[in-house]
């Protein structure tokens, strides 16, 4: 066995008894969450089975057989003699199973299991609020997420937001002026509405210059003159179910380094999130060859979190020959034809006034946009043929938290369910359904013709997570949306993946949370999608 290898396991053997050990004692797992992490509902005394809970005794009509009150101390005393006994039982356990996976040189099975189940049992029984958290088992390590969170509901089809009352027919009559609008098909202008104000603060600093959640956007959206959304109070529209879960931009809150942070005094937690990261995630950066301040700005970014990452080279459109020469790399399919998509997205566009459709395609779907599709599918082909078990894309304008690396092994450890394939640690707009406080489940958004993939919302592809073993999938599926000329819509990445999540295990942090993942780096802007696709011309 290697040095490396031989360490890492004696690491895991220390780690193994001080946990058995650390966590009998303890009512609350010894990995807290601290501000903007979630405690499982389950690891909560409240959560107890009634059998379970502490049972407050009324001794004032108690029986001739009931222990009195005098006799308590003796009782605290039995007790503790008892937990005493069972604890020292544990560090037995952990000892022996210690002794044992040092002399196979990996981790046995009764280790990996963790504590003894008899002394677990006994010791619940006899003080009812303590939780036992064992170690995770090696096959749920590997998975990299919580086992006992539930697997995501089928996604069959894509949700409406069915207003209700007289906003029925007024959502769909309200003036479309300034937007697009789809040949042969009606739009809900209560969610166009309520997508526009969500992010009308956007470039408040405070903010981290993130968009308002969807309960405040539809309160601004109704307070206009005239009404564009019900009274959230009346009638809610839903784009994120359970949205009282992780619809709330304070979930975003950092893991500080100043003042009384509870993880400040926890630096081992902080070592195991960053050996875990080490192991297991490989970073990439899609950068321009121009870009060069952007690639100093995000080493900056990166290494004050210890992050080491691979820069891998974006698709630049605006060079001589470009399109060609990305068919020529493979970066984009022979068959592409630029013209043609152009010409059916005037086609789809036909119901909308002239300048809102010409500044709508320009804008979203010019030369930028082929290059950031084609970049990214590039860095997903790298990333696909790594060693590591999960990959992470960043644009290079994403700053990362500084608790960046503790906050996605949290988020995988606590919340993500096991049959997660893509988490995007930043959506914009997101429409689907909140499963934990940080984590939502993308789901396509049915408000929008099937022939833009619902654009508009579940947007940004700024930090991506993804499962490495499930890449080859995830990336054949997008590669056949996003250069489908029939539906040009489709070449924006980001909204293609969110229609494909109901065939796509597909997993977001809500971008409205506050600091969250990732913020924006300002810096070299000149150099955005937009921008780019500002120029018309195409080789």
């Amino acid at each position: 066995m290697d040095n490396s290898r031989s360490s890492r396991s004696q690491l895991f053997q220390q780690d193994f008894i001080r946990l058995s050990t650390a966590r009998a004692v303890r009512t609350l797992p010894d990995l807290a969450h601290g501000p903007g992490f979630w405690t499982p509902a389950e690891q909560s005394p409240s959560a107890l089975p009634s059998s379970a809970r502490p049972v407050a005794r009324d001794w004032s009509d108690s029986d001739e057989d009931d222990e009195p009150p005098s006799s308590r101390s003796q009782c605290i005393r039995t007790a503790g003699v008892a937990s005493v006994v069972v604890l020292l039982s544990v560090l037995v356990v952990a000892l022996v199973v210690n002794k044992s996976a040092a002399e196979g040189g990996k981790p046995s099975k009764q280790m990996v299991r963790g504590v003894d189940q008899d002394a677990a049992a006994s010791l619940a029984s006899s003080r009812p609020l303590i939780t036992l958290t064992p170690p995770p088992t090696l096959n749920a390590m590997k998975a990299h997420c919580n086992p006992s969170q539930p697997l995501s509901e089928p996604v069959s089809a894509a949700r409406k937001l069915n207003a209700t009352g007289k906003w029925a027919k007024e959502c769909l009559d309200i003036s479309s002026d300034g937007h697009w609008v789809p040949k042969d098909t009606e739009r809900n202008w209560c969610w166009v509405e309520m997508k526009k104000q969500a992010g009308s603060d956007w470039f408040e600093k405070s903010r981290y210059e993130k968009p308002s959640n969807w309960w405040y956007a539809q309160t601004l959206a109704h307070k206009l003159d005239p009404p564009r959304a019900p009274d959230p109070w009346d009638q809610v529209l839903y784009p994120l179910l359970d949205h009282e879960i992780c619809d709330i931009p304070d979930n975003g809150a950092t893991i500080g380094w100043k003042g009384d942070d509870p993880y400040k005094k926890k630096q081992a937690v902080w070592d195991k999130a960053g050996q875990w990261f080490v192991e297991n995630v490989e970073v990439y950066v899609i950068n321009l060859k121009s870009s060069t301040a952007r690639l100093e700005a995000m080493k900056l970014s990166l290494g004050k979190s210890g992050i080491h990452f691979t820069r891998l080279e974006g698709v630049d459109m605006r060079l001589d020959n470009a399109m060609q020469d990305a068919k020529d790399a493979g970066s984009v399919p022979k068959e592409y034809s630029f013209d043609h998509a152009h010409k059916k997205l005037k086609e789809q566009f036909v119901s909308t006034d002239s300048w809102v459709a010409d500044d709508f395609i320009d804008s979203e779907y010019g030369i930028g946009t082929v290059g950031c599709t084609a970049a990214h599918l590039n860095a997903m082909k790298t990333a696909s043929n790594g060693t590591k078990p999960l990959a992470i894309i960043l644009e290079d304008d994403a700053k990362v938290d500084d608790a960046f690396v503790l906050k996605v092994y949290s988020l995988l450890h606590d919340e993500a369910p096991c049959d997660w394939q893509v988490i995007n640690l930043e959506l914009f707009f997101p429409y689907g359904k909140c499963i934990s406080p940080h984590l939502a489940r993308v789901h396509p958004d049915g408000n929008e013709p099937a022939s833009t993939c619902g654009h508009g919302a579940s947007w940004s592809f700024a930090s991506v997570l993804y499962r490495v073993s499930e890449m080859p999938f995830v990336i054949s599926e997008l590669t056949k949306v996003v250069w489908d000329v029939e539906r040009p819509a489709c070449l924006v990445h980001d909204i293609a993946l969110a229609s494909l999540s109901d065939r796509i295990k597909y997993y977001a942090v809500p971008g409205q949370q506050v600091p969250g993942y990732v913020s924006a780096l300002h810096v070299q802007n000149d150099v955005s999608r937009q921008v780019i696709n500002g120029r018309t011309d195409l080789n």
